[in-house]
C-alpha cells in the first residue's frame, strides 16, 4: 500500500524536481553564454581600436637593433622629461650611455612609441600592465625605479590614449576583485587592466571594501 502511495506521489514529485533543476542549468548556461558572447564582443572591438599588430611589430624590430633603435631616442627623451626622468634608461635604452652593451628588455620603450600614436602592446591590451616593481632597484643598470615612477608611466600611457580619443577607464585588478584607480589603489600590488579587457562587470571603490569588512 505504502509502495502504491510513494509511486503515486513520489514519481512526479522527482519528475517535477529533475524538470526544474535541467531548466535552472539550461538558463544558467545560456546567460553563461550571453555573457561570454558580449565579453568577446566588447573585447574584440576594443582590442582593435587600441592595438595595431603590424606598427608594433615594426617598433619592436627597430628597437631590437642598436642602430634602428636611434630613430626613437628623441621621442623617448621627451617622455623622459614629460615624466620627470632624468636618464631614458628607463625604458630600458641604453645604446647612449653603455655604448657596447645593448640590452633587449625594451619593452618600456615600445610602450612610449605606441602610446604617442594612441596604440599599447597587444598583451597589456588584452592582459593588462603589471604593476610589481618594488622600492629598490633590482639591478644597477635596471632604472625603472620605484613603484612611484612606474605608477606615474602608467598614468603617462593612459593620459597619451585620452589624448587620442581612447576614453575608456584604466583599474586595477587585484585581490580577485577590479577596483577604480584613487591614491590608495594605485599602490596596490596588482594589474593595471581597462575594464573591456577585464570579465568583472562590478568595479568597486576601495573604500567599499574596508567598510564590508567591518
Amino acid at each position: 500500500m505504502w509502495n502504491l502511495i510513494l509511486c503515486i506521489f513520489g514519481i512526479p514529485y522527482w519528475i517535477f524536481r529533475w524538470c526544474k533543476e535541467t531548466g535552472e542549468a539550461a538558463g544558467y548556461e545560456e546567460a553563461k553564454r550571453i555573457r561570454n558572447k558580449k565579453f568577446e564582443e566588447g573585447l574584440n572591438d576594443w582590442l582593435e581600436r587600441v592595438t595595431n599588430p603590424e606598427l608594433e611589430a615594426e617598433i619592436e624590430k627597430k628597437m631590437s637593433n642598436e642602430e634602428t633603435a636611434k630613430e626613437y631616442l628623441e621621442e623617448l627623451k621627451e617622455a623622459a622629461k614629460e615624466l620627470d626622468i632624468l636618464d631614458v634608461r628607463f625604458f630600458h635604452s641604453y645604446w647612449e650611455t653603455y655604448p657596447n652593451y645593448y640590452c633587449k628588455h625594451y619593452v618600456n620603450a615600445v610602450r612610449v612609441v605606441l602610446a604617442n600614436r594612441g596604440s599599447l602592446r597587444f598583451d597589456d591590451a588584452r592582459y593588462g600592465f603589471w604593476c610589481d616593481i618594488p622600492p629598490k632597484l633590482r639591478d644597477p643598470r635596471d632604472l625603472t625605479g620605484s613603484v612611484d615612477k612606474r605608477i606615474q608611466f602608467m598614468e603617462w600611457i593612459d593620459k597619451k590614449l585620452k589624448e587620442h580619443g581612447v576614453m575608456d577607464e584604466m583599474c586595477m585588478d587585484a585581490s580577485g576583485k577590479l577596483y577604480h584607480l584613487d591614491d590608495r589603489t594605485k599602490r596596490f600590488m596588482g594589474n593595471y587592466i581597462y575594464r573591456p579587457a577585464s570579465r568583472d562587470e562590478k568595479v568597486y571603490y576601495f573604500q567599499d571594501t574596508i567598510e564590508n569588512r567591518r
